[in-house]
């Protein structure tokens, strides 16, 4: 999945270079009307003719974007627009749904498929996409862009899913018996525990979701089907949704006006934010404005480990509420050209505390612990959670302005006001000169532990075991640049933006760049949890959590580089701490 990464990284830096150039200077466009009960709503200007890909003579029932090699092969970079999606047509005739066929659009183009298709369904592990339809099953043949029979099944199908790793499908015909077909599509096995099943949906792990006449929703596992509790009683409306590719275990539901992330053990958790109806442009710009700083702030850190994504913690209405309850953030002025330090401090669930008076830089490892590491002007801290506060970390007294966490070992690489690079170990009692690293200005590791740094010449280099070497393909001479911690989604590499413009720096000494320009540039960056980011701009610190930008901002601009990605945002708006381990 290579390429989906790719794509999703592409995506995070436009909307990093759309907020950065607008948003933080208060450009934002008002809201969607929300309900009496102050939830976010898909109003109909939502839905924009921008953004429409395929006008069809009747209602659109089903849709399916393959997440197989079909559409995210590793190998072969594609365009947006070359994407295959698969849709089902119906009508609707005196209450009653009349099938209008099941298509294919591939590379632009429409093609019937099956006269009687009503859904699709592929797992994550392959190129085979099947379709139920009122005669049976069938399959895809990619080469011929046709459906061919699968198996001799001729039940009249209504609901179809794949199975991961198998050849296992999942069938709900239309009198509403649920049956699991094997054997290449050959043999049919009744689940008898399902009963007046309306759809079915699997998650990537396997486990098999559906809901009934009376908008129940329950979980088939290896014990028998259980009810799905604490959800809305008798809704109007319901629907169970194909899992985002990052969400393993559980599945999206909706019901009425609000969207439940339902996991394979019964929990539920509300992922549609609540917020209050924004009137006007200063109100949609505050809604981002979470703390304003009496100096400048030059550092942000949003830490991947657990102070933020504790899979073990049961303080889920803290969680709701602020949902990344940890950032470090560095306060420094400017007086006459030099810089002088205001502080290193924390904001934990809405409050902030000064933890260091000479505090400069923080860093974090991505893995179980509580510990972030602070550079200063006096050595290295440790944050002790328990009592809010920095301790003394070791026996280095060097004054430090920018420092970095190894992930997997004790590791930290400070680089000193003098810009000598060192590498500290023995829980900070040892330090090693990193030679060959000359007028380092700032320094930035990427998951897969490669360093990077910049001089004041504004080159950009990498540290690797077989030396330093300098990477290439970035402007020569730029008047501006910048190192990034990389969002979770780049593996190895990190954004660094080099005048208006974003590139990703490789370890092979590579760079790429994006398809966008910067106009405003924010004091400090913190992207690394993707979806939930943290900007500063004139004194002030922004937080965007982009699953509910994309529900309350709809901006002439936004929309132009929005246009095809709503899903992948949505993909990747829901992860636990364990799974931003590399």
């Amino acid at each position: 999945m290579k390429f989906y990464k790719r794509t999703l990284l592409n995506l995070v830096m436009k909307l990093l270079a759309y907020f950065t150039a607008s948003m933080l200077v208060g450009l934002a466009s008002t809201g969607p009307t929300s309900n009496e009960d102050g939830k976010i709503v898909f109003r109909e200007d939502f839905f924009d003719d921008k953004f429409i890909i395929h006008r069809a003579e009747y209602d659109i029932v089903n849709l399916l974007l393959p997440l197989d090699n079909v559409n995210f092969n590793e190998y072969e970079e594609k365009e947006s627009d070359s994407n295959l999606l698969f849709f089902v047509l119906a009508d609707n005739e005196n209450g009653q749904k009349i099938d209008k066929g099941l298509f294919a659009l591939k590379q632009g183009k429409v093609t019937k498929l099956l006269d009687y298709g009503r859904d699709a369904a592929a797992g994550n592990d392959e190129t085979n996409i099947y379709f139920g339809a009122k005669d049976g099953l069938y399959f895809y043949n990619q080469e011929d862009n046709k459906a061919e029979k699968y198996g001799n099944i001729t039940d009249s199908i209504i609901s179809i899913a794949k199975f991961n790793g198998s050849d296992i499908i999942y069938i709900l015909t239309e009198d509403h018996i649920l049956y699991k077909v094997t054997q290449g599509g050959m043999r049919k096995e009744k689940i008898e525990e399902a009963v007046n099943a309306q759809k079915i949906v699997l998650d990537y792990k396997n486990n098999l979701y559906y809901y009934t006449t009376d908008k129940h929703v329950y979980i088939l596992g290896p014990d028998g089907a259980k009810k799905v509790t604490g959800l809305v009683e008798e809704p109007a409306y319901i629907d169970i949704l194909r899992p985002p590719l990052v969400v393993g275990d559980g599945i999206p539901v909706i019901l009425d006006n609000a969207v439940y992330m339902v996991s394979s053990d019964g929990t539920i958790l509300l992922i549609l934010p609540f917020c209050e109806h924004i009137k006007s442009q200063n109100e949609a710009a505050s809604i981002f404005h979470v703390y304003n700083a009496s100096y400048d702030v030059v550092n942000l850190l949003l830490p991947l480990n657990a102070l933020n994504f504790d899979d073990d913690t049961d303080d889920e209405d803290d969680a709701s509420e602020d949902p990344m309850s940890v950032l470090f953030f560095v306060l420094a002025d400017n007086v006459d050209g030099k810089r002088v330090d205001q502080g290193l401090y924390i904001r934990k669930k809405g409050e902030v505390t000064k933890l260091l008076d000479n505090g400069r830089d923080a860093a974090a490892a991505n893995d179980d612990t509580k510990t972030a590491y602070f550079g200063a002007q006096d050595g290295i801290y440790a944050y002790n959670d328990k009592e809010n506060k920095a301790e003394k970390y070791g026996t280095i007294t060097d004054s430090i302005i920018s420092i970095a966490k190894v992930n997997g070992s004790d590791i930290i690489y400070i680089l000193t006001d003098d810009h000598i690079l060192y590498k500290v170990t023995e829980a900070g009692t040892t330090k090693a000169k990193i030679e060959g690293a000359v007028n380092a200005q700032k320094i930035v590791l990427d998951y897969e532990n490669n360093l990077y740094y910049y001089t004041d010449e504004k080159k950009v280099y990498v540290v690797g075991d077989d030396g330093i070497k300098q990477i290439t393909g970035l402007p020569e001479d730029p008047s501006y640049i910048e190192l990034l911690k990389p969002p979770f989604v780049l593996d190895n590499g990190v954004p660094v933006v080099v005048n208006d413009l974003a590139y990703i720096a490789y370890p092979n000494a590579t760079s790429e760049t994006s398809e966008f320009g910067f106009e405003t540039k924010p004091s400090a960056y913190a992207p690394e949890a993707t979806l939930i980011q943290y900007y500063a701009y004139n004194k002030k610190i922004y937080e965007y959590n982009i699953l509910t930008l994309l529900t309350t901002i709809v901006s002439s601009e936004m929309q132009s580089y929005l246009e095809g990605k709503a899903e992948t945002i949505s993909e990747i708006a829901t992860r636990s701490r364990s799974d931003l381990v590399p």
